[in-house]
């Protein structure tokens, strides 16, 4: 493999690194409180046969799913840049903020009943909705 000797390009952002901080430990929070109720809810849901519990307990499954997702972004994102990353890796920051939007608009879409293919909620103009 051939390599050139060419300074890394790094830019520097420690000023986001408070902001990051505080987002993060936030993050680990919510995703905390959320498990714990979800397990609860579950639990209660399984004793007293409660489908409306059961429910809410898959609803925050999703929840904590999505904050988990965002928090391995973030713990990527932590990672310092190198010659072959020149940015790091932000950018799985922006791709789990997709995918979360994706999960979102495909499971409105399963639990409205509509089709897939016929309706792409994240591509549909305001118009048309």
């Amino acid at each position: 493999m051939h390599h050139h000797n060419k300074e890394v390009r790094s830019h520097n952002h420690q000023h986001h690194d408070h902001a990051r901080s505080g987002n993060k430990k936030a993050l680990i929070i919510a995703f905390v409180i959320t498990t714990g109720i979800m397990f609860l809810e579950f639990v209660g849901g399984l004793l007293t046969g409660s489908l409306a519990l059961l429910s809410d307990a898959g609803h925050m499954l999703s929840d904590a799913s999505a904050l988990l997702l965002s928090l391995i972004a973030m713990w990527f994102a932590a990672k310092p840049v190198s010659a072959r990353r020149t940015f790091g890796y932000y950018r799985l920051e922006i791709l789990a903020a997709l995918i979360n939007g994706v999960a979102y608009s495909l499971l409105q879409d399963l639990l409205s009943g509509k089709p897939f293919a016929a309706s792409t909620t994240l591509l549909r103009s305001p118009a048309a909705a």
